[in-house]
């Protein structure tokens, strides 16, 4: 069905526009078609393995000393690569010093160069509680001087209000303290969500008391949504980060710290509404309460894949210590503390990191952490015939005595799409151009079924005056605090002045949406970022709907959808676009009728302005379908030069029920053409 709409869109539109009299461009600004699908040889998958044990015995572990299963498949050929600081073994190994592991092992391997590893202290404030804020900053500061000691870089990153990276990629410890000062003392991007949990809890029990259980149930389900909500988002900005992290060389260390993270967030305003609590038999709305609808579709899978796809292991720490219970006389289930101890406890254990609890000394995480790092194996092998993009269990020994693994439990082998993907969702994180940039995106209505509408997504960048520009262009749709869909191409444009459209077809629910939009281009290393607002029409909510209107016309482009690449196409106006009148225009929307059968609409649409365009009324049966896509055409050379509005109209009867219009401006000469319209 996906497909039926994707080419419904381009058929009637970018078809029937083409189809009319157009010169097109100059032959010489046409896109040269690259070569869109990477090619190798093999690729290799990896695994990061901290080893502990005798000096002599670790110093030398080679391919024969594992034995490896991936997706339940056994790995014969390894590579093994050590990154391990162990300079007692390297000295002995050096000064020929004999020794009885000698005598039965192979000769120690030469000490390998220092590799720097990757510390980020990631600070997500809004699942901080007050105590828990002030003692993160003072443990990461007591962690800058031993962590950063001339072979360690590192970032640190503040997720409050807005994501910020207040230290970029550093080995300087000066720059690293100064960014925690920052944490300190700037409070233009707190946010006290964590700090006002136990209030919260305080109104529900209040609510319970006075007005009774259903009153209290719709408040609880509020302020769990928003639990979700925020759940969510704290996910999708660890997922940006760790997209930063991906071509960097292991060992990398994620230090988290949070107090309040939970993968059921919310289900402790649930279980207020027990027996003992209500004093009362539970009402059939809190008997039929199920809370796994709420929490479907969060994340947590997604950032341990993510995290194991890019060897990121993570080191969460609850920096409030030992938590106490809302300040209360009334009863109150201890859970939500142990609900974000899991929490933690599951990020550590699925990355193959370690978990801080109850109040750890700087100093002990330290420790832990420089253990796990201070000697390192990576371990490779071929991913042939091994499942992309999804999670595989890993089983990982030693044949050596003495010798302890500590890895991941998973390993995610990336594809290219999604490599490219989360390289383009870093880049947003962090991106310095703004929207300001000339990175513009649309949204191009195409039908609507099973409670979701479905549209093309264009994004578009300008050619730049470089040849042979690369570009990895994309984006990600967020709607109800949650990330719906993303996606992203690349393609290389020899010729200077190519512009570059990045096309796929999205599910939207109805309600307010953001298109985070993302552009690199790999020659001049620029990154470009936008934020496209939108909002979809709620077809249950009013007896009939118009959505957004789109406005296309053909243009010579590189188009780029699932890796095809076309020179021309639809392209859909942005922004403060003008449009050319020399060129075909087309308008699209949809139009939904409300709950209900048997419902015939009339649909009028009007074009204003400098120019007068009318078109046929249409009577809409929507008897079958929910909603049906309006298309109108208007010739080429119709319009002269200014401003427009085109609206539509929807009547039951004679009653107006629903309207919307777009405004535009024409560019270009005038000429002779008319207008032609189908719903």
């Amino acid at each position: 069905m996906l497909r039926r709409s994707s080419n419904a869109v381009r058929a009637v539109v970018a078809a029937a526009l083409l189809a009319l009299p157009y010169g097109g461009g100059p032959a010489g600004d046409e896109p040269v078609e690259s070569k869109l699908v990477e090619k190798a040889t093999s690729r290799l998958g990896q695994l990061d393995v901290s080893v502990t044990g005798p000096e002599t015995v670790i110093s030398n572990l080679g391919p024969d000393d594992f034995e490896l299963r991936v997706g339940g498949r056994y790995i014969e050929k390894l590579i093994v690569d050590r990154v391990c600081r162990s300079p007692a073994a390297a000295a002995g190994a050096a000064e020929g010093e004999p020794t009885r592991e000698k005598a039965s092992s192979p000769a120690p391997a030469p000490a390998p160069a220092q590799t720097p590893a990757t510390v980020v202290f990631y600070f997500d404030q809004p699942h901080l509680t007050m105590r828990g804020y002030h003692r993160a900053v003072e443990l990461a500061r007591g962690m800058v001087d031993t962590l950063f000691d001339g072979t360690t870089r590192g970032m640190v990153v503040y997720s409050g209000r807005t994501l910020e990276i207040l230290a970029d990629m550093t080995d300087d410890p000066a720059k690293i303290r100064a960014a925690l000062d920052r944490v300190a003392s700037d409070r233009t991007m707190f946010d006290p969500f964590a700090m006002l949990e136990d209030g919260r809890i305080e109104s529900v029990m209040d609510e319970i008391q006075k007005v009774g259980t259903d009153a209290a149930l719709a408040l609880a389900k509020r302020y769990q949504a928003e639990d979700r909500w925020r759940a969510e988002r704290s996910l999708q900005r660890i997922s940006m980060i760790l997209g930063r992290l991906a071509d960097l060389d292991p060992p990398k260390a994620f230090v988290y710290f949070g107090d309040t993270l939970r993968a059921n967030p919310g289900q402790h305003y649930v279980a207020l509404f027990s027996r003992s609590l209500t004093g009362e038999h539970e009402s059939p709305s809190v008997t039929a309460m199920d809370t796994r609808a709420e929490l479907e579709g969060l994340t947590f899978d997604g950032v341990y894949d993510e995290a194991s796809a890019v060897g990121v292991r993570f080191y969460p720490v609850q920096a409030q210590g030992l938590p106490g219970e809302a300040a209360t006389s009334r009863p109150l289930p201890n859970t939500r503390w142990r609900d974000a101890e899991s929490t933690l406890s599951a990020f550590a254990l699925e990355t193959g990191g370690q978990a801080f609890l109850g109040g750890v000394s700087a100093k002990k995480i330290v420790s832990r952490i420089e253990e796990d790092l201070s000697c390192l194996y990576l371990v490779s092998f071929d991913v042939a015939g091994l499942p992309l993009d999804q999670p595989l269990p890993v089983r990982l020994t030693t044949k050596r005595e003495g010798v302890r693994l500590q890895t991941r439990g998973r390993l995610v082998i990336q594809s290219e799409a999604a490599r490219r993907t989360q390289r383009l969702l870093a880049a947003f994180a962090t991106a310095t151009d703004g929207s300001d940039s000339a990175l513009a995106g649309a949204v191009v209505p195409a039908d609507y079924a099973d409670g979701r509408f479905r549209a093309l997504v264009q994004v578009t960048i300008p050619g730049t005056e470089v040849p042979g520009a690369t570009w990895d262009i994309g984006a990600s749709l967020v709607a109800s605090g949650r990330v719906r869909d993303d996606g992203a191409e690349r393609i290389t444009a020899a010729t200077p002045g190519v512009r570059v459209v990045f096309e796929k077809i999205m599910e939207f629910p109805p309600g307010p949406y953001e298109l985070h939009a993302v552009a690199h281009e790999s020659v001049t290393d620029r990154t470009f970022s936008s934020l496209i607002p939108g909002v979809w029409p709620n077809p249950d909510d009013v007896s009939a709907s118009v959505s957004s209107i789109a406005v296309l016309q053909p243009d010579d482009a590189a188009f780029v959808r699932d890796g095809v690449l076309e020179k021309s196409g639809a392209l859909a106006r942005s922004g403060d676009d003008p449009i050319r009148v020399e060129r075909p225009t087309a308008f699209l929307a949809l139009v939904c009728r409300g709950p209900g059968r048997g419902r015939r609409l009339r649909v009028e649409r009007t074009l204003s302005g400098e120019a007068e365009v009318g078109f046929d009324p249409i009577e809409m049966d929507l008897r079958k379908n929910r909603c049906a896509q309006v298309r109108d055409l208007v010739r080429a050379r119709t319009l002269g030069p200014g401003r427009f509005v085109f609206a539509v109209r929807v009547l039951d009867g004679k009653t107006p029920v629903a309207e919307q219009s777009v405004t535009f401006d024409a560019v270009g000469e005038p000429g002779d053409g008319r207008a032609s319209g189908d719903g």
